[in-house]
């Protein structure tokens, strides 16, 4: 019976999130024809985010909004274990100008992906292809504009939600545009939408931001290592909470 219940619940919210889908990438689309800098769109990317969560009864919590300054440029490296951890970053991260770095195959989606690429966001080809290098470069270039830029470290999802080892493209993207990592740990994702499955369950996500990781004389590998520490140092010290007193219920 709780099987069927969580079926029949995960159809009733895929059916909404798609409808909303469906008119918020078509107006995005729309308005992306005059504004090409992305500012609509990541508005109403935020708000479908909220939406979401909403009705898939996620409660996301945030530590450490005090590391962020909102009008700064960073590169945001985060662990990755669901589709929900990109609601999650956008709707719990207070960076005005953000733009995601997702892969190529999902610019391919009806309405979602081409909204996407008419959103100013970056699509990219894994492995060390001449495509994925220059996905490389027009994230240098977006920094280079002011736009924080989110790239998932470990690159893939986690099945078990746990810290994978951390690619080097982010760190190189960093070390070339000279800006600072602003390090995030995602932790419980994984539960609310396992990594194999389109089953949603209600739950709760927590960030975890850290202290921003200055660029001014580290190499791409000390960058990674000190974000790779900082993420699984609060993967560890949270990982057994899912909210603290310290956390910001949004």
């Amino acid at each position: 019976m709780a099987k069927l219940w969580l079926a029949l619940r995960s159809i009733y919210i895929w059916v909404t999130v798609l409808t909303i889908i469906v008119v918020f990438c078509s107006v995005s689309m729309v308005f992306s024809l005059f504004d090409r800098t992305g500012t609509v769109y990541l508005f109403l990317a935020r708000l479908w985010c909220k939406l979401w969560l909403f009705f898939s009864g996620v409660k996301l919590h945030v530590i450490g909004k005090e590391h962020v300054n909102p009008d700064a440029t960073y590169v945001v490296v985060a662990n990755h274990s669901s589709y929900f951890d990109i609601p999650a970053i956008l709707q719990g991260i207070p960076v005005k100008r953000i733009r995601i770095m997702a892969k190529e195959s999902l610019g391919k989606i009806p309405l979602f992906g081409w909204s996407m690429a008419m959103g100013d966001f970056i699509l990219i080809k894994r492995g060390a292809t001449r495509d994925a290098m220059k996905s490389l470069v027009a994230a240098i270039e977006k920094l280079r504009q002011g736009k924080s830029v989110l790239m998932f470290a470990d690159g893939t999802r986690s099945l078990d939600g746990s810290i994978q080892p951390f690619k080097r493209g982010a760190f190189m993207v960093a070390e070339k545009a000279a800006v600072p990592i602003l390090p995030v740990t995602i932790l419980g994702s994984h539960k609310i939408m396992p990594r194999n499955t389109v089953l949603i369950q209600e739950g709760d996500i927590t960030l975890v931001i850290g202290k921003p990781i200055e660029t001014d004389g580290k190499t791409a590998d000390d960058l990674l290592n000190a974000a790779f520490q900082t993420v699984s140092d609060n993967f560890n010290q949270h990982s057994s909470t899912v909210a603290t007193p310290s956390a910001t219920t949004i």
